[in-house]
């Protein structure tokens, strides 16, 4: 009757008892993995590394030949590109517009030439050219004698500093350019807006400039390509570094300047012989 009671007990709450050992244990069949040595995360980290700037690698370079074989701009990109300053200058005048030449004429200091002697010679040589004069030192008095210049006031201040005074290295040739954008607007005028080709045959001296190196730059990068720099009387172009006098020493440098390109004219006297030697 015990053990019946105990029978009909089990089956009436549907549980079974098993023992401990009888529950299959399928997690111990499952191999455990061996311990890490200490050398393992070296490896690891290494591999790691190694992959990752293998990937970067592989990804700059996808992006490189992304952007080589773009051959289209947007048009915002495009505004963007010329407001970086992308937009390539180009000078005012090519030199086939102006077969007369250029010739530019600096002020000598004292110790080479007279002022007198100079304009002189200027005057001679203008003659034997048939050329245009524009003046440097004219278009500086026109400029502060009018009220409503551009430069007027920079110019009489600076004028008040004396030889102490720094002169921008672009305003002298912002001067001068003014008077050739003055003879591409008539030129322009005379041919037409449509023309596609302009020439200015006279030949034209820009007396008074350059004053330095930098100012000779200037004017051949923005305005026009110059055919020779004319001194009155001989300068040293090798030793212009140990010249003492501001003014000699700027002078012989912008002579030795144009010495090396092959441009620097020497006149002593202006003679029928100086417009064919101006030539060659």
């Amino acid at each position: 009757m015990f053990l019946a009671s105990r029978a009909s007990r089990a089956c009436f709450t549907g549980a079974t008892r098993f023992r401990p050992s009888t529950i299959p244990r399928l997690y111990s069949n499952v191999p455990v993995p061996k311990k890490l040595g200490r050398g393992a995360p070296i490896k690891t980290i290494v591999l790691v590394t190694v992959i990752s700037f293998a990937l970067l690698d592989l990804t700059t370079r996808l992006m490189d030949k992304k952007s080589d074989n773009k051959k289209s701009f947007t048009e915002k990109e495009y505004e963007e590109a010329i407001k970086a300053g992308l937009k390539r200058k180009t000078r005012m005048f090519k030199t086939k517009e102006l077969p007369g030449g250029v010739f530019l004429c600096p002020p000598p200091p004292a110790s080479v030439t007279s002022a007198a002697t100079f304009d002189a010679r200027v005057d001679a040589l203008q003659k034997q050219l048939g050329a245009r004069v524009i003046d440097l030192e004219a278009l500086i008095a026109e400029q502060r004698a009018d009220a409503d210049s551009r430069y007027g006031l920079l110019l009489d201040n600076l004028a008040a500093q004396g030889d102490s005074a720094v002169y921008p290295p672009g305003l002298f040739p912002a001067l001068i350019g003014m008077e050739f954008k003055s003879i591409r607007r008539q030129l322009i005028a005379e041919a037409g807006e449509e023309a596609t080709e302009i020439s200015y045959p006279t030949p034209i001296i820009v007396k008074n400039f350059p004053r330095t190196v930098e100012n000779a730059t200037k004017f051949e990068e923005d305005i026009a390509f110059a055919s020779k720099l004319v001194v009155f009387g001989k300068v040293d172009t090798e030793n212009e570094k140990f010249i003492e006098d501001q003014q000699l020493r700027e002078y012989s440098q912008l002579a030795g300047y144009f010495e090396i390109v092959d441009k620097l004219f020497f006149v002593e006297e202006v003679d029928g012989s100086v417009v064919e030697r101006l030539r060659q």
